[in-house]
């Protein structure tokens, strides 16, 4: 089956927006500039991979095929979650195991939030748009108010600590489920026949993207993550459709897996480093996680090859 591997590449790119995150780049350097960069322009990574799985889960449609993605997605969550268990794994609290088993550790979120979604998606997928428009947007709204009234800290410590903690609403139903969803959309509908985007477009939605996160940074809080902006329900689609047009077909997938290596490899990669480099110089760590990252990704990639399961 051909690929589009354009797509491809948009997800590789994606990966090292994510690292990028991670590593803070630009926070030595100027407060303002960190935070546009990694809680505005690197923000459009999730979402676009999750507007990219919402793309494909159109084609899951039947309970076999559901049956099959899920189990090709819960192993490679259990199968990370067990290489990470020394980071999460408790001893002492068996309430704290069951949350991260839940909700995931670190960049795992994104693997168990995207099987929970998908089934939402599964779910009512064959319902009106009304009804999954309003879902979407309920669900979204619920996500970004919390995140928001959390930012400003106007409630007592223990609803403010409720509010701030990233589970609360970066989690399958408030963010998950409403991207995989326009990428369903996208799928199911065919907008990228219908709809022409251009680059302009896409550097215009840049633009408000960046200004929404200024607004953030000045009227909200500067201190704050955002992974939630209203934004990225215009731009994560508009990049999808954009790249879609791009349509450079190969039968191969070493790119697409290259970047998933990438995306789960880096946390370790980030951790180990940061004990042998110095981690507030964010510009040489994120170049070091970024280089260790592709190479250790790479070998990754053939070792998937012989062991299965892991990517």
């Amino acid at each position: 089956m051909a690929r589009n591997v354009a797509l491809d590449i948009l997800k590789l790119c994606l990966s090292f927006f994510v690292v990028i995150l991670h590593c803070h780049l630009f926070l030595d350097i100027n407060s303002l500039l960190y935070f546009v960069i990694v809680n505005g322009i690197c923000r459009i990574a999730v979402p676009i991979f999750l507007v990219v799985s919402g793309y494909y889960f159109f084609y899951i449609s039947n309970l076999k095929k559901l049956i099959k993605w899920s189990k090709r997605l819960l192993t490679l969550y259990l199968v990370w979650m067990l290489l990470y268990s020394s980071f999460w794994l408790s001893f002492s609290s068996f309430a704290d195991n069951v949350t991260n088993l839940l909700f995931g550790y670190f960049v795992l979120w994104y693997l168990i939030g995207t099987f929970f979604a998908g089934l939402l998606v599964y779910w009512f997928k064959n319902h009106s748009f009304i009804f999954q428009l309003s879902l979407v947007l309920i669900c979204f709204l619920i996500g970004y108010t919390m995140q928001t009234v959390g930012n400003l800290h106007l409630f007592s410590r223990e609803i403010d600590n409720y509010l701030n903690d990233f589970k609360s609403y970066r989690n399958f139903f408030m963010m998950c489920f409403p991207f995989m969803m326009i990428g369903f959309w996208i799928n199911k509908y065919k907008i990228e026949r219908k709809v022409n985007i251009n680059i302009y477009l896409i550097l215009f939605l840049f633009l408000l993207l960046i200004f929404e996160s200024f607004i953030h940074y000045y009227f909200i809080s500067h201190k704050e993550s955002l992974d939630l902006l209203v934004m990225l329900l215009l731009i994560a689609p508009a990049i999808l459709i954009f790249t879609l047009k791009q349509n450079v077909e190969s039968h191969g997938k070493n790119i697409a897996t290259l970047s998933t290596s990438i995306y789960l490899i880096h946390p370790m990669v980030m951790f180990e480093l940061a004990k042998k480099f110095d981690a507030n110089n964010t510009i040489v760590f994120t170049l070091y996680v970024l280089f260790a990252s592709i190479i250790l990704g790479y070998l990754l990639t053939l070792l998937n090859k012989r062991v299965k399961y892991l990517l």
